[in-house]
C-alpha cells in the first residue's frame, strides 16, 4: 500500500500550528496555498464590484454646503441606514474605505470590458489583489474620481502593458505583487511632468497653502477630536478656492490650482485606521 499524504486541510479554521506532516514540501501543498489565493482574490474583486454598485447607484447631489464629494455627491439617507443597520461597516470600514472598495470596482470594470473585451481576463489577472494597490491603480484612470480622459487611458495602459525590464513575469509596472507606494510614486512623477508638459505657462509662484497636522489627528476609535480640522473641511475650502479662481480669472487661464488632495486622501483614511500589524509584517 502507497503511504498517504496528510497535508494541512482548508474544512476548519483551527489556528493550531500546523504539523510537519500537513507542511512537508509536496505538489498538494503548494496546490492547496495557490487555491486560498485565488479565494482570497476573487472574494476581495466580489467586495469591490458590489461596492462599485451600491456607490453608482446611490450617489445623490447633496445640498451646498454639506460636504460630499468633489461634485457634491453624497450618500443617500436610505444608503447611511442601509450600511449601519446592516453592520456593513465591519467588512467595509468608513465610507471613505468603502469609495476606495467602489473606486477598485470601477477599475475591474474598465479593465475587463474595455482593455480584456476579447481576451477575457489576461489584464486582469495582471491587476494586484492588494485593495490599497487596487485603489492607488484607479487613480491613475480616473484622477480624483472624475472620468477617465484620453491621456488618463494611455497612461493607464502603458502602466499595465509596458516593459519595464527583460523579463516573462511582472514586468510592467502595474503586476500582481505592485504595492500602493510604488504607483503612488508613478502617480506623482507623471503628475509634475504633465503641469511642465502641458502649462509651462503658470510658472509664477504665488504662494503655498497647507492644511493643519490636526486633518490626521484622530481619536483611538477613529474619530475626529473636537475642534479639529477634517476631510470635509479641506474638500470644501478648494471648492471655494476654485470658484475663486474662476471668478477672477475673468473668462481667462489666469490662474492655476495645482491640487494634491487624492493624496490627502490616502494619508487621512491611513491615519484614520491605521495597520498596526504593519511593522509586524516588515520583520
Amino acid at each position: 500500500m502507497g503511504v498517504s499524504i496528510v497535508i494541512y486541510s482548508t474544512k476548519q479554521l483551527t489556528f493550531l500550528e500546523p504539523t510537519k506532516q500537513e507542511v512537508s514540501l509536496t505538489p498538494q501543498l503548494a496546490s492547496v496555498i495557490h487555491s486560498l489565493h485565488k479565494q482570497k482574490r476573487e472574494s476581495m474583486f466580489h467586495l469591490c464590484m458590489i461596492a462599485y454598485g451600491l456607490r453608482k447607484h446611490n450617489l445623490k447631489v447633496l445640498r451646498s454646503g454639506r460636504g460630499g464629494n468633489a461634485r457634491g455627491q453624497g450618500y443617500s439617507t436610505a444608503f447611511n441606514a442601509y450600511y449601519e443597520n446592516n453592520k456593513l461597516g465591519e467588512v467595509y470600514g468608513s465610507r471613505e474605505n468603502f469609495t476606495m472598495y467602489a473606486m477598485a470596482g470601477r477599475l475591474l470594470t474598465y479593465v475587463r470590458w474595455q482593455l480584456d473585451a476579447k481576451n477575457g481576463t489576461n489584464y486582469i489577472n495582471n491587476l494586484p489583489a492588494s485593495l490599497t494597490a487596487l485603489y492607488e491603480c484607479s487613480q491613475i484612470l480616473f484622477t480624483r474620481g472624475e472620468s477617465a480622459t484620453n491621456d488618463s487611458r494611455k497612461r493607464f495602459q502603458q502602466a499595465l502593458t509596458k516593459p519595464l525590464r527583460d523579463g516573462t513575469r511582472h514586468n510592467a509596472l502595474i503586476h500582481p505583487l505592485v504595492t500602493r507606494v510604488a504607483i503612488q510614486q508613478y502617480r506623482k512623477k507623471k503628475s509634475s511632468q504633465v503641469m511642465r508638459a502641458s502649462s509651462p505657462e503658470y510658472s509664477i509662484l504665488l504662494g503655498t497653502i497647507r492644511a493643519h497636522r490636526d486633518l490626521y489627528k484622530f481619536t483611538k476609535r477613529g474619530a475626529k477630536q473636537v475642534g479639529t480640522i477634517d476631510l470635509k473641511d479641506v474638500k470644501g475650502f478648494l471648492r471655494e478656492l476654485k470658484t475663486l479662481i474662476a471668478k477672477h480669472s475673468h473668462g481667462h487661464k489666469n490662474f492655476a490650482l495645482e491640487s494634491n488632495l487624492s493624496e490627502v486622501e490616502r494619508s487621512y483614511m491611513d491615519a484614520k485606521s491605521p495597520d498596526y500589524g504593519a511593522d509586524i509584517k516588515k520583520k
